[in-house]
């Protein structure tokens, strides 16, 4: 009988002992008086790996044990300790899932605020350029279509190209390198009307699968990372242009809704850990460059609003891994062909998929967007050399009024319609 009740009673003890050490423990009580003295906080922490080795103990002697109510109490606390035992350890995992997604969230606001920062600065960069310097100013050089393609490539004008060479335009973002920080790289800007209305012309270049009809400049791309549902970080990569083998780029690119029914894409060069980049040339992958920045915007023609689409294209990039001189001898080789053949070939797959594609009600919405909330379901995107990006479903954002105007607006001919 003595050494029945040596083992069940110190049992009993500890099962009830224990019990409230761990309540208190949980509470975040220090003060656990005898237990604390006679069970390490090991022990305690350890409670759960015991539990089963006890509840062994106490079924094998419910039936046998003389003093089964005593056995059945022991039972009871080292039901109850366990269940606090798992459901503290419950919550302290939800503690951390929520910590975690604190954490991340403090992360994705830090990152959402500073590629929208970004898309703010380009933005603007891109005014002063586009629509303060225009014609031959400030070392802006006029680039005539090639006369081998002019009568069909730019038969009627449409469409005029100037080059400049700028440092890299990326703020405080810029390259650090020392020998990078004086070199001057190709600034592109091309101004053109398509004969085409404003809606289509928003729905097929929103479209990833029309991609290859009109640019054969980007041969793969994917998207890396959604930033929010208007930006986006973007991979891609061209084919070899002339001597210049593969490249491939990583992009941020935004889009917006401005106020005058405009839509603007403009684009930074980035990195991102799903796509390092090699700096050097060779046969077995792509040598990086860099779309350092870029706008487009498309927006409807003033003097025919209905029927006209103007498509105003600024690019900043740096070839890789070649020097200034070989650089220079590729733009001077492509730039009076690739950007008028672009256009053209836009203009042409624009008419071809024609109004019967773009279904009314949508027309519409896209002819009435002011009234729309703030995120659109407008269709937005489109392919450039460095980034291809597409939102066919909208997403864009129509903020406030900046502090400054874009262009002179062709809605403020069409604001009555």
């Amino acid at each position: 009988m003595s050494s029945i009740l040596r083992t069940s009673v110190p049992t009993y003890r500890w099962a009830a002992l224990a019990s409230t050490a761990i309540q208190r423990k949980i509470k975040g009580q220090n003060n656990v008086g005898i237990v604390t003295t006679r069970y390490t906080s090991e022990e305690i922490a350890n409670f759960d790996c015991n539990i089963s080795q006890c509840k062994d103990w106490v079924n094998d002697s419910l039936r046998t044990h003389p003093f089964v109510g005593l056995v059945k109490k022991a039972a009871n606390y080292y039901d109850y300790a366990g269940g606090l035992l798992n459901q503290h350890q419950e919550a302290q995992n939800d503690q951390h899932v929520r910590e975690e997604a604190m954490v991340q969230n403090e992360v994705d606001c830090r990152k959402i605020e500073y590629y929208e920062s970004v898309a703010d600065d380009v933005e603007k960069w891109s005014h002063g350029l586009l629509f303060e310097e225009e014609g031959e100013v400030n070392g802006w050089k006029e680039v005539k279509c090639h006369k081998m393609i002019r009568d069909k490539m730019n038969p009627n004008g449409n469409t005029t190209c100037y080059v400049k060479w700028l440092k890299d335009s990326r703020g405080n973002d810029a390259s650090q390198v020392d020998e990078d920080k004086d070199r001057e790289y190709p600034c592109i800007k091309c101004y053109s009307t398509f004969d085409a209305p404003f809606e289509e012309v928003c729905e097929y270049l929103s479209q990833e699968t029309h991609m290859s009809d009109y640019n054969h400049l980007v041969v793969d791309h994917r998207d890396l990372e959604n930033i929010t549902p208007h930006s986006k970080i973007t991979w891609s990569q061209c084919p070899q242009i002339l001597f210049v083998k593969p490249r491939d780029f990583v992009t941020f690119c935004h889009h917006r809704w401005r106020e005058d029914g405009s839509q603007i894409v403009v684009s930074q060069a980035c990195e991102h850990v799903d796509a390092p980049g090699k700096s050097n040339e060779s046969d077995e992958h792509a040598c990086r460059a860099y779309s350092l920045r870029g706008a487009n915007i498309i927006s409807r023609d003033p003097t025919d609003p209905q029927n006209k689409t103007r498509l105003t294209i600024l690019a900043h990039a740096h070839v890789g891994g070649v020097p200034q001189w070989a650089c220079k001898m590729v733009i001077n080789a492509i730039s009076p062909i690739e950007p008028f053949r672009l256009f053209n070939t836009m203009e042409n797959e624009i008419m071809k998929y024609g109004r019967s594609k773009l279904d009314q009600t949508k027309r519409q919405t896209l002819s009435s967007f002011q009234h729309q909330p703030e995120t659109k379901s407008l269709p937005a995107g489109l392919s450039q050399l460095g980034y291809a990006c597409f939102w066919p479903k909208g997403g864009g954002k129509i903020p406030g009024n900046l502090h400054y105007e874009l262009i002179d607006s062709p809605a403020a001919d069409v604001g009555s319609d």
